[in-house]
């Protein structure tokens, strides 16, 4: 009989399934169960880091988006008082 295949981050308990990514085996305790596939810790959190950069593709262009929108509104405003102090020194 071959010996137990042992887990990969336990080296004393017997591995109970193997991750379909990285093929390492794992014991129950290191099973985590995604969409109904048995995956261990690491290649979760990998899995979690793509789909956040997935839902923000632009996040480094946060401060460029807020800078950009503040001087567009303050120049906007600035704008609409310049007109309106216009059209009160046409009335006055």
């Amino acid at each position: 009989m071959p010996p137990a295949v042992t887990c990969a981050n336990h080296p004393e308990r017997v591995a109970s399934a193997r991750c379909p990514t990285c093929a390492r085996p794992i014991c129950s305790e290191c099973t985590i169960k995604i969409e109904g596939i048995n995956v261990c810790s690491t290649c979760l959190r990998a899995r979690a880091k793509r789909e956040e950069s997935k839902r923000r593709p632009n996040a480094g262009a946060g401060i460029f988006g807020t800078v950009a929108g503040v001087l567009l509104g303050f120049s906007g405003l600035t704008m609409v008082f310049f007109l309106y102090g216009l059209l009160l020194a046409t009335i006055l």
